[in-house]
């Protein structure tokens, strides 16, 4: 009885390790598809900036001392809306392609050379664990 808590062990052992391999590559993983931090933080600034610019444009219409002079005022509020829009499209032209650029043909090389290191340590790990276990058994029933 004795023998087959100690064999037990060694199984729960080698599972806890594997268990602890595979948990580290698939974090391996997640950090190659997770978006980049400043191009994330760089996105949310110019869409926040995007939408006071609007905000302020509408607020300053809508001002009681504007009001009387909507239709006046009209076409320059519109030569400002369309400058600021088209000064945001120009912005977000050059994130989207320094965005894109981190993600060009050698570096989707490279994560697919991880991403196949990743697959190969995991697969590696099963196979060692799954060899150790049978061991294990072949030991305990002989």
């Amino acid at each position: 009885m004795a023998k087959a808590k100690e064999n037990f062990g060694k199984i729960l052992e080698n599972q806890q390790q594997l268990l602890d391999t595979i948990t580290d590559q698939v974090g391996k993983v997640s950090e190659l598809f997770s978006p980049d931090q400043e191009v994330a933080e760089t996105g949310q600034q110019l869409f926040s900036e995007y939408v006071a610019k609007s905000k302020e444009l509408m607020e300053k219409q809508m001002e009681p001392k504007e009001a009387d002079k909507f239709w006046e005022n009209l076409p320059d509020q519109y030569a400002k809306a369309v400058e600021f829009q088209m000064d945001y499209f120009n912005k977000t032209v050059e994130f989207y392609k320094t965005a894109f650029d981190k993600f060009n043909v050698k570096t989707q090389q490279d994560n697919w050379k991880k991403l196949t290191e990743v697959y190969q340590k995991s697969y590696d790990a099963m196979v060692e664990t799954t060899n150790a276990n049978l061991k294990i058994m072949q030991e305990f029933f002989n």
